[in-house]
């Protein structure tokens, strides 16, 4: 290994296990205490405020010198301890974000009643799940993202886009007012960016979120225009940022076309699409 690439990969990587962990068999709030814990203990993620959402999702809003850092810690705490959870957090985003009981992260390494009353991710089984995977094999990096014209009615009534991971979505003229995702995948868990306000998924400020293996989140009442997804076990997972601004050819055979973005006027945006508002 060459003495650039050990630097590079020393610089990336989370440091001694400092921290006790908690089994499962102690706790049932095992898994948040060891992504708070392991968060703590790496000063990338330590200068870090949890608290919940206005939709009662665990919200990590985290404050960094380096935000591909912190990203990279993030992503390996939460993988490692955390995989069954929803969680949302931002890195570098506005600080005045509204959280509920806002607590820095090293007052809650004991525990916390956020653990308890946050939202919890709805997993699926094959007769709930609306997505005929058996149909689609050569799409398997697909997701549903439903969105919803208004937040007063808990998503019931909803669009449903199913889309491909690793492209932006872009309404582009004007935001959807909620919105909830369904993971259909059985192995690996989905990471999924909103942005409320900037479009083409390039801008800053993009909420993130992450659902573990097949199941559902929360009815989200957030303002969405463009949305971005990623499977762990694509390329993209570790480094969102290098494949926005790509998209799906119509013809999917597993390739991209580079520098272009799926828009809600293009004829192919998105390549699946069921207006389900009225059943």
């Amino acid at each position: 290994m060459s003495f650039f690439k050990f630097v590079l990969l020393s610089s990336l990587t989370i440091g001694a296990f400092a921290w006790d962990i908690v089994e499962s068999n102690q706790t049932d709030a095992y898994q948040y205490l060891n992504l708070v814990r392991c968060l703590n203990s790496n000063e990338p993620t330590s200068n870090t405020t949890v608290g919940l959402d206005s939709d009662d999702i665990l919200f990590f809003n985290i404050n960094a010198k380096d935000s591909n850092h912190s990203t990279y810690v993030f992503d390996r705490c939460l993988d490692e301890y955390a995989n069954s959870t929803l969680i949302h957090y931002i890195i570098n985003g506005d600080q005045n974000e509204t959280m509920i009981n806002a607590t820095h992260i090293s007052q809650i390494q004991n525990g916390s009643e956020l653990f308890s009353n946050c939202g919890k991710p709805n997993f699926i089984n094959d007769q709930k799940s609306s997505l005929n995977l058996t149909k689609r094999q050569k799409y398997s990096n697909y997701y549903e993202m439903k969105v919803s014209d208004t937040k007063n009615d808990d998503c019931k009534a909803f669009m449903q886009f199913d889309s491909t991971t690793d492209v932006c979505y872009d309404n582009h003229d004007v935001p959807f007012e909620a919105f909830h995702v369904n993971n259909p995948n059985v192995f690996t868990g989905l990471k999924y960016i909103v942005w409320d306000s900037h479009h083409d998924c390039k801008d800053g400020n993009g909420h993130t979120y992450t659902l573990p293996p097949k199941s559902a989140s929360k009815c989200t009442k957030r303002k969405v225009v463009s949305w971005f997804a990623t499977l762990k076990a694509d390329e993209c997972y570790d480094d969102p940022k290098k494949c926005i601004g790509i998209h799906v050819d119509h013809s999917w055979a597993g390739t991209y076309e580079s520098g272009k973005r799926l828009t809600f006027s293009d004829k192919y945006y998105p390549h699946f699409y069921n207006d389900l508002s009225n059943q």
